[in-house]
């Protein structure tokens, strides 16, 4: 093709990993594939817990997948820095594009003119993980992440809290904010999965409550769960994921006497599947940058109950004012426990036309145009 672009993708990890960043690359790469693009992805060769090292070189959605050794203590940056040189002198790409600060920095030190499409704030996501984090460990990411911000080339952000949470660590970068994307084929109104539903034991009486998300302190799922004894018996909470947590969670539910009615399904490559059995998404997070279940949800025609900026005294720092903005009555804001409680029950009604609004303001294919201009 004769506008055929070489375009290289770089993270520390990559799909079988199922997260927000690591979808945002799968989609990407099929966007860059429609084009005729050429990609290429760099990424770890363990993306999970499990410890699993992946083959050095693939081949997944239509790219070159190249990993590097992800050895302990820190000692991946010289394979990563390593690989990127190779790939340096080998190869010359259009566009350069990170989600890692750590990629970022080794990306630029080896010459590439990198796009940091950020993910979030690493001190703060860490904080938010793990309330105990020493103040050393929190000054050490922060260091990280502005020394990204000063290397490489443009500085990209999903939302405006993003944005400004940049600039308060970085006063001199100047971020651009670009829209995220959704898949509209696969996240859309679908009628009820009825095998699902037999295999979840979900009847077509109940009334369901849908969390999906890694199992961590961040999700903090157990808002959702503390929800369900006050509710009535006719409610189930679906919560889809896999993480350090689940134990927690799932005592947590066992102790206030309702884990006959919290489904914990594990991991899926497939949520849209869950979205159709959903009345309410809720969305739970204290921190999220941006929160592209959030658009899974509005897509599949769920309804969104979230916390407001300050639950029960909480600090939540989302993203989820902005993305509704344009679209206020897709979702519900509670400050409180009785105010979640209130917005599940009181049955408020989302009109269609916002739906339609929201599903056209976020595409990846505007998004990876939009990365493409930028280099």
């Amino acid at each position: 093709m004769e506008n055929k672009k070489k375009i290289l993708l770089i993270n520390t990890s990559f799909y079988p990993r199922i997260g927000g960043v690591e979808n945002s690359l799968v989609h990407l790469i099929n966007e860059y594939k429609k084009n005729g693009d050429e990609v290429t992805v760099v990424c770890g060769d363990i993306v999970d817990d499990t410890g699993h090292r992946y083959p050095k070189h693939d081949r997944m959605f239509g790219a070159e997948i190249v990993r590097f050794k992800m050895w302990p203590f820190k000692l991946y940056w010289l394979t990563c820095f390593f690989l990127f040189l190779r790939l340096k002198i080998k190869n010359s790409f259009d566009a350069v594009i990170s989600r890692s600060h750590v990629t970022t920095i080794l990306g630029a030190l080896t010459g590439f003119k990198v796009i940091y499409l950020v993910p979030g704030i690493a001190s703060l996501h860490e904080k938010a993980g793990n309330s105990s984090s020493s103040n050393l460990r929190v000054l050490y990411s922060d260091f990280l992440q502005k020394l990204a911000f000063s290397l490489c080339h443009r500085v990209c952000v999903f939302s405006e809290s993003m944005f400004h949470q940049v600039k308060r660590l970085s006063p001199n970068c100047s971020p651009i904010k670009v829209n995220a994307g959704c898949d509209s084929d696969r996240f859309q109104p679908r009628s009820r999965d009825e095998e699902l539903a037999r295999e979840l034991e979900v009847s077509a009486s109940d009334r369901v409550l849908l969390c999906v998300g890694r199992l961590n302190r961040m999700k903090s799922f157990e808002k959702a769960i503390s929800v369900m004894p006050e509710l009535p018996n006719d409610f189930k909470l679906l919560i889809v994921g896999s993480g350090s947590e689940e134990r927690y969670l799932l005592n947590h539910a066992i102790s206030l006497g309702v884990s006959d009615r919290v489904k914990f399904v594990g991991s899926s490559k497939t949520p849209e599947r869950f979205y159709s059995l959903a009345d309410f998404f809720l969305f739970t997070s204290i921190y999220e940058p941006f929160g592209q279940v959030l658009l899974e949800a509005a897509f599949s025609g769920v309804k969104v109950v979230a916390l407001d900026d300050f639950y029960e005294g909480e600090n939540v720092k989302t993203a989820t004012n902005e993305i509704f903005e344009s679209t206020p009555n897709l979702v519900r804001y509670a400050s409180t426990k009785s105010e979640l409680i209130s917005c599940i029950l009181e049955g408020w009604h989302a009109p269609a036309s916002e739906f339609d609004i929201l599903r056209s303001q976020f595409s990846w294919g505007r998004l990876s145009s939009s990365l493409l201009k930028l280099q």
